[in-house]
């Protein structure tokens, strides 16, 4: 299973809050990821190409990180049934950046009018000026295999299912994660319940014992009281007998010396 990050459910929230009967396009609840003057895409959609902007290495590698995520979370929705993505055939250039529309505007010189500026493309390598013509952001042209999957799911309109409403519901948690924590659970208590009783048979005879030591009462009846005064007179007059019969001690005789 995928771990759900919190740009996850901040895109999923986005998702779910759109209207049903009017979805757009992924592109349109995902540009704000790609901060003014820090990161944007340009997405070539007639030749398939896909340019990542930047203005500097450290930004580049951030942009890279957020479009892994966010086409590898699109990628496990889709693939366990939490939406359903229904890919469009406009081949329109689409520019994804916070502070400007989509849409992008075709100029005659091959370049291209964003909303807040322009974009111009030198071969595999992309630049974007303001509106004073001062550069913004580099970009280069990205790996196909990426441009691919960013065309296909960016590109998407997407529909959440039920299992999408019921995950968010149990806290981002799947059915098997639930099912699994819920039979730990019961194994831990069966487990608690295991040593407890083997505990209780371990200490219960020490504590049978010592109950009986101190609380217990043992009742003698007569009969029993009458046998025991009997053996002790047959033992007593058994040690008297065996005392009388041992010889005196007897003072030997004196003899006289003969003479």
């Amino acid at each position: 299973m995928r771990k759900i990050n919190d740009t996850d459910k901040q895109i999923i929230s986005n998702m779910l809050q759109q209207d049903v009967l009017n979805m757009p396009i992924v592109i349109s609840y995902i540009k704000n990821y790609f901060k003014k003057n820090d990161t944007a895409i340009f997405i070539l959609s007639s030749v398939g190409k896909a340019y990542i902007l930047y203005r500097n290495q450290d930004y580049y590698k951030k942009a890279i990180k957020l479009i892994v995520d966010i086409v590898s979370l699109l990628e496990y929705l889709d693939k366990e049934g939490y939406i359903y993505c229904i890919p469009t055939d406009i081949n329109q250039p689409y520019f994804i950046y916070e502070s400007s529309e989509i849409d992008v505007g075709i100029n005659d010189d091959d370049s291209y009018t964003i909303s807040n500026g322009k974009l111009e493309l030198k071969g595999e390598a992309a630049d974007f000026y303001d509106s004073t013509h001062t550069l913004i952001l580099r970009g280069i042209c990205c790996q196909k295999e990426l441009a691919d999957k960013i065309l296909h799911y960016f590109k998407c309109i997407i529909y959440p299912t039920e299992s999408l409403k019921d995950l968010v519901r149990n806290n981002f948690e799947t059915l098997e994660v639930i099912s699994y924590k819920r039979e730990i659970k019961e194994a831990k208590i069966s487990r608690n319940f295991a040593w407890a009783a083997l505990i209780i048979s371990l200490l219960l005879p020490f504590g049978m014992t010592f109950f009986n030591n101190r609380f217990a009462k043992t009742e003698i009846t007569d009969y029993q009281y009458i046998e025991v005064l009997q053996k002790m007179e047959n033992i007593s007059e058994k040690l008297n007998y065996i005392s009388n019969s041992q010889p005196k001690d007897t003072i030997p005789p004196t003899y006289k010396k003969n003479e």
